[in-house]
């Protein structure tokens, strides 16, 4: 009479095993097959995306939009903490991102002093929107109305005049009279340009220590946009992105910094309604 076999805990436990990775293989592989296949579709998407897409259109408005979203998120923040007013650039502006500015100025050209250079050196616009040159005045301004001209741009944005406090300390008169001959000669040149003026910046109080020519900026700004009102010209008035953050101001007291620039950008958009 033949002994039956027992089957053992441990025949038990090898044949669970078996089992296990069995089923564990066949899923593996299941989950191969279905990840080749994925990665043939997404680098024919990619494959597509590149040939007939470059950074889409659609993906700058979305980073614009969450950049848009978050600044005013801050904005409402610090309003309500009670650090700035509804007159406040600063804290109520929606500063766009570069990749929604850098388009709306394809028609323009910023000119000016080591302030507009700046845009240049931060990587901000290229620099064929730009006409620039460290030190200028409007009472010497050299070749810029000509390389300025030469562009044919349909807007025109200037900032002169933080060079010009210093060359003509207590005359705002001089500097007023500089500055309407510099855009006279673009209009003549240019009559359908549209031209807007920037304020001068307010300087640091350490800085006018320094040097008290530089003091006189309030009334070279208020001299300023008087002859914009009689021209019939825009004049953009930038002191709330920067009055009272010295956090924005380089070490010289006057110039701004980095981050300064966004906000510059976005409000000289909003002034001549580029968007």
């Amino acid at each position: 009479m033949k002994k039956k076999r027992k089957i053992t805990i441990p025949v038990i436990c090898i044949l669970v095993i078996v089992i296990m990775l069995a089923l564990f293989g066949y899923k593996y592989y299941k989950f191969r097959q279905v990840t080749k296949e994925a990665e043939v579709g997404v680098k024919a998407l990619i494959a597509a995306n590149q040939k007939h897409m470059e950074p889409t259109e659609l993906e700058a408005k979305i980073q614009a939009l969450d950049a848009a979203s978050a600044a005013a998120e801050k904005a409402a923040e610090e309003l309500e903490a009670g650090k700035g007013s509804p007159d406040d650039l600063y804290n109520t502006m929606v500063v766009r991102d570069l990749s929604e500015l850098r388009p709306i100025f394809k028609e323009s050209i910023i000119a000016g002093d080591s302030i507009v250079e700046d845009i240049k050196a931060y990587s901000y616009l290229s620099e064929e929107r730009l006409v620039y040159k460290r030190g200028v005045s409007v009472a010497f301004p050299g070749d810029m109305t000509e390389r300025i001209i030469a562009k044919k741009p349909k807007y025109v944005f200037l900032t002169f005049g933080l060079n010009d406090l210093s060359s003509e300390p207590d005359d705002s008169d001089a500097f007023v009279k500089g500055y309407s001959a510099f855009v006279d000669e673009v209009q003549v040149a240019l009559p359908d340009t549209k031209i807007f003026v920037n304020s001068i910046l307010p300087i640091q109080q350490f800085a006018i220590d320094a040097e008290p020519d530089l003091a006189a900026q309030p009334d070279f700004n208020k001299a300023l946009q008087a002859m914009c009102e009689t021209k019939g010209i825009h004049f953009i008035d930038n002191t709330t992105l920067i009055e009272g953050h010295d956090e924005l101001y380089t070490f010289d007291g006057m110039h701004p910094e980095p981050e300064y620039y966004p906000m510059w950008l976005t409000h000289m958009a909003n002034e001549a309604e580029l968007f």
